[in-house]
């Protein structure tokens, strides 16, 4: 992927205002992909300082995934989880079915906290 190769649907899509994308580590993505692609996403909210906020409970802005999604919606998904390092991904070059498995159980865990917590907090 290189600039001239970003489809231009993509950058129109994280641009929107009406969406929020939330995550654990977001904003440095953002921050990558303003440096390298040269452009980011509108709304990019970190995960852990929002349950912080929205909950009143400051230490939740250093729970990983799997904590705040137990705290936040009362879900478990540890065992469901492939258990990967950080850099055993680079293993399997980038592709297999582990590797596809962490990514949807990561983006779903993010959906369900961040939709709680942003409908607490009076966002749409």
């Amino acid at each position: 992927l290189s600039r001239s190769t970003v489809p231009r649907s993509l950058v129109n899509f994280l641009r929107l205002p009406n969406y929020t994308f939330v995550g654990f580590g977001i904003k440095d993505n953002v921050v990558n992909l303003e440096k390298k692609y040269g452009f980011g996403c509108r709304n990019a909210v970190e995960l852990g300082p929002l349950a912080a906020s929205v909950m009143k409970r400051p230490s939740l802005s250093y729970c990983g995934v799997d904590e705040l999604l137990f705290k936040v919606n009362q879900l478990d998904f540890r065992k469901d989880r492939p258990l990967m390092n950080g850099f055993e991904w680079w293993d399997y070059g980038g592709h297999s079915k582990e590797l596809a498995k962490l990514a949807t159980i990561n983006v779903y865990s993010y959906h369900m906290i961040g939709a709680k917590l942003l409908a607490q907090d009076g966002c749409k």
